[in-house]
Parts: C-alpha cells; sequence; structure tokens
C-alpha cells in the first residue's frame, strides 16, 4: 500500500473484521440498530482504497474475515437448536457447529464470488458505491436460492426493521432494496473518508486526488444516490400516512394464542394437556366479537385429522363461540402409495377441519428432515437409520392460502417467514393476510427471538398485508401492512393477544415483480466478464 510500513494483510483483516464484528452488533443488540448506517465503512474503505493488483491479493482475506465475525455470531444462536434435535452426547454441538460453518462459508463464498467483478468494473469514482452495493446485493439475494443450506437469516434490511419510516420502499422492491440502500450510505461515509484522506493524508490509507473529469463523475454518483436516499425517506413518509383500505377492509377481532410449551417440555406434556390449555385460554379471553383464532405451530402435537376426539372438543369451541381456528398441526397424506408426514396449518370451524390444509415447505435440516441422507447412510447405516425413523417431515410443494370466512390466509410456517418468495407467492396466489404461525421455544429471549420477529415486519411491508405472528412461547404480535407493531405479548408467557385486523386486496409492485432489484447486479457480472474477454483479445 504504497509503502507503508504496515502488513496490508493485516489491515485488511482488521478492518473487515470490525465491519463483520459492528454489523453483527447492530443485529445482537436492539438498541444498537443504528449501527448499520456506519459498520461498513471498513469494509468499503478495503475495496476503494485499493488498487486492482493490491485488491486481488487482498479480497479473500476481506471477504472471509468479514463473514466469520459477521455471520458467525449471528448465527450462534442454532446452537439453542440441540435441545430439539433426536439424539444426545456431543453430536448435535458437531452437527450444528458443521451446519454454521457451512453457512458461514457459503455466505462468505458467495460475497466473493460476486464481488470478484468488482475489480473488472471500478471507475476509480462514487459510482463504486453503486456497483459493490449491487453486487453484495446480489449475493444476498443467492442466500435463499442454495438448497438444504439456504439460509437468507441476516440480510443488512433485516438490522433496520426498529424504523418503519426507513423500510417503506421494501413495498417496492423488496427488503434488498433497503440493503442496497444501508449499503449506499456507509459507501458514500467511506469514499468521503478516501477523498478527504487524499488531500489531508490523517490516516493510513492509499488515496490519490482525482482529474476534474472524474470529479465530474462523483457529482453525478451523488446526485443519483442522493435522489435514492431522499426519496426513500419522502416515499416512506407518503406511505406511512396512507390508508389501503378498500370495499372490503372491513376490521374484524382476532385472538392469538401464545400456550408456553417450551420445546422439550412440549414432547414430555401429555396432549390432552396441551390442547386443554390451548382451549382454556381460547375460551378465557374470547369475546363475542372475536372471528378469528390463530394457535402456533404444532400448537398441539397430533395427527389432527385422526384425532377424532380433540377434533370434537375443537369444534364444539367454535360453535360455542361462533370462531374459527388456524391452527398448526401435523398431517398424513399417501403419497405415490407411501404414507407422507408434513408440518401443517389447518382451519377448523364448527363444521369440520379444512380439507385443503398449507404444508410446511421449508423444513429445519436435522431437525425436521434428514439432508444427504443417502451419503450418511453409506457413511453410517445404523445411526442413520435411528435419524430417518424420528426425522420423517416431507415438504410441501404448493404455495397457497387457506380459506376462512372472512378472508383468504397465507400461511407461513416458523423459519418459512425468513423467505420472501413464499409470502410472495402466497399474496400472488390471493392471500388478504399473512398468518406465521411458529415455534420459537428454543430461542428463549435471545437475539435470534427478536430477529425472527423482524422477518414478519420486511414481509408485511413488501407485500402490503397484516401479519399475524402466533408463536408457541412468543414473540406473538399483529403487524400491519406498514410493518408497524399494533400489539406484542412478552415472551416466555402463556398468555393471548386480541386486536383488530383488516383483510386487503390490493397487490404490492414487490409482490407483483418480485425481486428485479438483483438485475443490475446480474448485468454488473454479465459486463465484468464480456469486459473481460475483450481484455484478453
Amino acid at each position: 500500500m504504497n509503502g507503508l510500513k504496515y502488513s496490508p494483510k493485516m489491515q485488511t483483516f482488521l478492518f473487515s473484521m470490525f465491519s463483520g464484528i459492528l454489523t453483527a452488533y447492530a443485529f445482537l443488540e436492539r438498541r444498537a440498530w443504528f449501527l448499520c448506517f456506519f459498520s461498513l465503512i471498513p469494509l468499503f474503505l478495503v475495496f476503494l482504497q485499493n488498487n486492482n493488483t493490491e485488491l486481488k491479493k487482498l479480497q479473500p482475506i476481506a471477504i472471509f474475515s468479514y463473514s466469520i465475525f459477521y455471520y458467525g455470531p449471528v448465527l450462534y444462536w442454532l446452537y439453542n437448536l440441540s435441545s430439539v434435535m433426536p439424539f444426545d452426547g456431543i453430536m448435535p454441538t458437531f452437527i450444528l457447529s458443521l451446519g454454521i460453518l457451512i453457512i458461514v462459508i457459503q455466505n462468505g463464498l458467495g460475497l466473493y464470488i460476486s464481488l470478484l467483478s468488482f475489480r473488472h468494473l471500478r471507475t476509480g469514482t462514487a459510482w463504486d458505491i453503486v456497483i459493490l452495493a449491487c453486487l453484495y446485493v446480489l449475493a444476498e439475494w443467492l442466500q435463499e436460492f442454495l438448497g438444504f443450506v439456504a439460509f437468507p437469516w441476516a440480510r443488512l434490511s433485516l438490522s433496520v426493521t426498529p424504523w418503519p419510516l426507513f423500510i417503506q420502499s421494501a413495498s417496492v422492491f423488496g427488503g434488498l432494496f433497503i440493503s442496497i440502500l444501508l449499503l449506499l450510505i456507509n459507501g458514500v461515509f467511506a469514499f468521503g473518508i478516501v477523498k478527504a484522506n487524499s488531500y489531508f493524508g490523517i490516516l493510513p490509507l492509499a488515496t490519490e486526488r482525482l482529474s476534474w473529469k472524474k470529479e465530474f463523475m462523483n457529482l453525478t454518483a451523488y446526485i443519483f444516490i442522493g435522489v435514492f436516499l431522499v426519496g426513500n425517506i419522502l416515499f416512506g413518509a407518503i406511505r406511512g400516512s396512507k390508508s389501503f383500505d378498500d370495499e372490503n377492509s372491513e376490521a374484524i377481532e382476532v385472538l392469538l394464542v401464545q400456550g408456553n410449551h417450551p420445546g422439550i417440555n412440549k414432547w414430555q406434556t401429555s396432549t390432552i394437556q396441551i390442547l386443554a390449555d390451548y382451549m382454556d385460554l381460547t375460551e378465557d379471553n374470547v369475546t363475542e366479537n372475536t372471528k378469528l383464532v390463530f394457535w402456533p405451530e404444532t400448537a398441539v402435537p397430533i395427527y389432527i385429522e385422526e384425532a377424532f376426539d380433540e377434533q370434537k372438543q375443537l369444534m364444539d369451541l367454535c360453535e360455542k363461540h361462533n370462531i374459527s381456528i388456524v391452527l398448526g398441526s401435523f398431517s398424513h397424506k399417501e403419497v405415490k402409495g407411501e404414507d407422507t408426514s408434513y408440518n401443517a396449518m389447518y382451519v377448523v370451524t364448527k363444521d369440520g377441519i379444512s380439507k385443503n390444509p398449507y404444508y410446511k415447505q421449508k423444513l429445519v435440516p436435522f431437525g425436521e428432515y434428514l439432508p444427504f441422507s443417502k451419503i450418511f447412510r453409506k457413511i453410517s447405516p445404523g445411526f442413520t437409520s435411528m435419524l430417518m425413523e424420528q426425522l420423517t417431515e416431507t415438504p410441501g410443494t404448493e404455495t397457497f392460502p387457506v380459506e376462512t370466512e372472512y378472508g383468504d390466509v397465507g400461511g407461513i410456517i416458523c423459519y418459512e417467514s425468513i423467505f420472501p418468495k413464499i409470502s410472495r407467492e402466497s399474496v400472488k396466489n390471493g392471500a388478504q393476510l399473512l398468518s406465521v404461525l411458529s415455534n420459537d421455544s428454543w430461542f428463549g429471549d435471545s437475539a435470534a427471538l427478536y430477529q425472527h420477529h423482524s422477518q414478519s415486519i420486511l414481509r408485511a411491508v413488501e407485500n402490503g398485508r397484516y401479519v399475524v405472528r402466533a408463536s408457541n412461547t412468543g414473540l406473538t404480535s399483529i403487524i400491519n401492512e406498514k410493518g408497524e407493531v399494533i400489539k406484542k405479548v412478552d415472551a416466555l408467557i402463556g398468555t393471548t393477544l386480541r386486536s383488530e385486523i383488516k383483510f386487503y386486496n390490493h397487490k404490492t409492485l414487490y409482490t407483483r415483480i418480485g425481486d428485479v432489484i438483483v438485475i443490475p447486479g446480474i448485468c454488473l457480472i454479465f459486463a465484468a466478464i464480456i469486459k473481460r474477454i475483450f481484455y484478453r483479445i
């Protein structure tokens, strides 16, 4: 780095590590969410201050040190899943450590591959900020489409959900657009530091003064970025004050039940007792105005289609109070002559249970199914057979809302809420309300509990829908179409939440067009490839 006395590799490592730690802290400490507006400045400095020859050597250090210190701490909560895994000893810790390592590596690899193009596209001006932002977000988008390790949990946009005004444009271009805005803000600060250092030389950065042509390009980039940032705030203010009611937007009262049966205790408690607890909470808190009641994922851990006594109790409760109950349960279904098991969402009325439940599509690896079962069977047939007997869930293949008397409800079961595509397709297919039925008991009261809840906030804004979130131990909440938490109850207590919600028919632009915001990143990569080919010729 132009004769600097200390190691460029060490500086790159420290800068990137610092970015990773700050960004992780913005996720882990709810009161520090604002750090997301500054946390990526050191990482940007690595890319902006080094020439292509240096960057070729330093980029792997930058990306993987950032990924380790960002994704590692944010995903540490996955170790809590050991309590629900079907085996004891050191094996759960080993498997979860392997899972975290795979996710960190694949996220880092995605960033590395995407940002490789930057060296062939850089302009040496503020437009590099835009290029980096588009390439980074392309890597975030790919996290949703990586098979069993697809885990788009820690996208940058999640950190800023405490500020509803800032995230309203997710209804136009999705949560990834919010990530781009955060990256642009960080990039502007970083570029300002680089530019100031070219005049004053205060910091140990390799910088140089720009020609008037590049200064003009800087100006155009600043205007471009400024339009997006100012426009985002104005759009947020306008959308935040707008009413989305239409002729079918009559408010109805709903009741959400949080039974508080933590993880392992749930499987040790009798089905009769769990059902009694949920029915008592419903009975004690329902009013004559209540129309819909929501119970969490597998609220009663039975195959409800075969549990006729339990069906009768639920139907009697619905008839007594003139309500419908949306709940999570297990389901059997014969597919190609084989009996399959599903994690499902049902609607129960006085006339019976729904004949066409929604089946959970995104299953928890090693918690609900065994990935790479053929490979595991070759390595350890006995151990694999034991696992296969307990991990029997089958993923659903269709996205559709379930029908109720008051409107169509889109089903999102547990960590499906981190996949924007499922919510978007559900609304495209007619969902007027989104229902997140979850079992977050293994989170306890950790930061992961609130991170998972923030996913529902983004899904509400993206699709312009109320989200009712019924969780076994919390957080249970109601979120409106603007991402505002209307009501929320504390975690780790048995309680209920009652409020009014609305069913909507309109569709946001994001619901209609999806993640088109990644197209610029894709085009940039193709441009880099073409430029590289012609450069060689």
